[in-house]
């Protein structure tokens, strides 16, 4: 049976707004660390709600790849 999102497998499981728009952020910034210095949060808050929302939906949202060195 489906909810009112029309998705069984979020049934029970809600999406924090919060971690939306840090991905929306990430997503239009196309980097973790502007995404953080933009909403003047750690980084690591940053990786935490995108990780909350992966496991979440049960799918990788983003492609990592690693720290550029200067």
């Amino acid at each position: 049976m489906q909810n009112a999102t029309g998705s069984s497998a979020l049934a029970g499981r809600h999406i924090d707004l919060n971690d939306l728009r840090i991905f929306a952020y990430v997503g239009s910034l196309a980097s973790f660390s502007l995404a953080a210095d933009a909403l003047q949060i750690h980084k690591s808050s940053v990786s935490r709600s995108i990780s909350r929302l992966e496991a979440l939906l049960g799918t990788p949202l983003l492609q990592r790849r690693p720290a550029r060195s200067c």
